[in-house]
């Protein structure tokens, strides 16, 4: 390949293909073939209506978007179905449900060489999706890409179900609904919510208050996007959502009309929050109308990993006396460390090719899951064979399963103890 190609992250190619996956930007000539994950800017940069490189493969909803939203000429967009394998340039391409955002999927590449290569984009792991890639569990991958967003010890982060139950309680304990209609009144405290969103994801969260009785202010440029979705039926969309700023004090919002999102950290924009409230008011005053009151205090609510502190309390941050409140709650969308643990112990793969940067904390390993890769069965088997026939050098075998070596206190490596380096969980130091 040329030098071109030579400036492109490896994250973005496919071994023996000429494909790119999320990746559109300073391309070379020789590109054969596109494909794109999902709808996230990081992942879909460089597209818009003068895209006219080649054709893009991704999935129904993913196309939708791109042609409605980012304007990208229909003619180079193909899409396809989740577990229906289809063929390009002889290379076999199968798309698996990512569990990430809507339309979101991981891609299975199986060249006529015999390589396999799995690329997850950006993905959450539940041990209940290997039915839906049951095609993954006889099939020896030479590599994955990973989503590595979270591949630190400490981001342990609990399950969606439980960060969305406290989302719904945070709302609902302070909020009263009219049992006459399905639109929010205020309470006395007249609070206004907001629920930091990207351009597409959250969705549960947004489902869990529906399924509540809540209806949800989205912006005229949300609405055009949830509609593209197809996550709600049209009649539950319509009176679910509305553009109508005082129809309802849940507001969804962009990450930063609320706050400044570094990894590791949130930091409150109050400022903001302070010009939101002004603006639901001044939305409020217009409608001139008895039953909406002035809103008075502002609970912000920000669902990522980034506010993962380690134990099972939430980030919160208070100014004026609770006026303006802010939760950081440690919802994702990405797998947490014990979830990348358990998939890539469930694949064994060959090679992990991360796609974001590991950590660089002196902690973390370089590849903390080398241990779980195809291959250390073999220099196990060897090790052992070897300290069998030295008994100064022999250790107890205490090879455990990746969900015991998950809980268990590290292993103390003593000299001349080389079979407990390959045993060490990346979770025990």
């Amino acid at each position: 390949m040329t030098q071109d190609w030579n400036n492109i992250p490896t994250s973005h190619q496919i071994p023996h293909t000429r494909f790119l996956v999320d990746y559109f930007i300073k391309l070379p000539t020789q590109v054969t073939a596109f494909f794109l994950t999902h709808w996230h800017y990081d992942h879909y940069r460089g597209l818009g209506p003068n895209f006219q490189q080649g054709l893009i493969y991704c999935s129904p909803i993913t196309a939708r978007l791109l042609e409605r939203i980012t304007l990208v000429d229909p003619q180079w967009i193909v899409a396809k179905h989740n577990n229906e394998p289809f063929l390009v340039e002889h290379v076999q391409v199968t798309f698996l449900d990512a569990n990430h955002c809507p339309g979101s999927v991981m891609i299975l590449f199986q060249t006529p060489e015999g390589s396999n290569y799995l690329h997850t984009g950006d993905m959450r792991y539940t041990p209940d999706l290997k039915e839906e890639w049951k095609i993954l569990n006889n099939i020896c991958l030479d590599a994955v890409y990973l989503d590595t967003t979270y591949c630190h010890r400490r981001y342990r982060f609990p399950c969606q179900e439980k960060t969305i139950q406290r989302i719904v309680d945070i709302i609902q304990n302070s909020i009263g609904r009219d049992s006459h209609s399905n639109e929010i009144h205020c309470t006395s405290r007249h609070t206004l919510y907001l629920i930091a969103t990207y351009g597409i994801g959250k969705e549960r969260i947004m489902d869990a208050l529906i399924q509540k009785g809540y209806r949800i202010y989205a912006s005229p440029d949300k609405w055009k996007v949830l509609q593209c979705l197809e996550y709600w039926d049209s009649c539950l969309l319509n009176d679910s959502f509305t553009t109508e700023p005082c129809a309802s004090p849940i507001w969804l919002v962009g990450w930063n009309r609320v706050a400044e999102n570094v990894p590791g950290r949130l930091l409150p924009n109050f400022e903001a929050l302070e010009d939101m409230l002004y603006m639901a008011n001044y939305y409020r005053n217009k409608v001139n109308s008895s039953q909406h009151g002035l809103l008075q205090r502002v609970v912000a609510c920000i669902p990522t990993g980034w506010t993962w502190q380690g134990n099972n309390r939430e980030y919160l941050q208070e100014k004026d006396h609770s006026r303006l409140s802010v939760y950081g709650i440690p919802y994702s969308e990405h797998s947490n460390y014990e979830e990348l643990y358990h998939f890539i112990a469930w694949l064994r793969p060959k090679q992990v090719i991360p796609t974001v940067s590991f950590s660089s904390s002196k902690r973390q390993p370089k590849h903390p899951f080398d241990h779980l890769l195809a291959g250390t069965q073999v220099k196990r088997a060897f090790l052992q064979k070897w300290l069998n026939n030295n008994p100064k050098e022999s250790c107890e075998d205490n090879d455990k399963q990746s969900t015991q070596q998950l809980h268990n206190k590290p292993k103390i490596a003593r000299k001349g103890d080389i079979l407990s380096y390959f045993k060490a969980s990346p979770f025990n130091s």
